[in-house]
């Protein structure tokens, strides 16, 4: 089998699933960061959380769980307009 520079289906799994990892630690961060520390830096870090979490089920066809994301997706840019207006 030759070397292919592209990357495999299995990499791009790789990817996703790290990316959900982080993304969720991340969401546990801006939870913690939105209730003791600061309301804007908390939903900045849930809404890049989400965002980079969102790939994994989208790929695996879960809409439950993306739609459950794409709501709090939408709840904390309403939060995010309030604290910028």
């Amino acid at each position: 089998m030759a070397w292919s520079p592209t990357k495999t289906p299995r990499d791009n799994e790789r990817l996703f699933v790290t990316l959900r990892y982080i993304g969720n630690v991340l969401l546990i961060v801006g939870y913690f960061t939105i209730l003791n520390i600061d309301v804007f830096w908390g939903v900045c870090i849930d809404l890049f959380a989400n965002a980079i979490t969102m790939p994994w089920p989208i790929k695996h066809k879960i809409w439950d769980v993306v739609m459950l994301i794409s709501f709090f997706i939408i709840v904390e840019l309403h939060k995010m307009s309030q604290i910028l207006a």
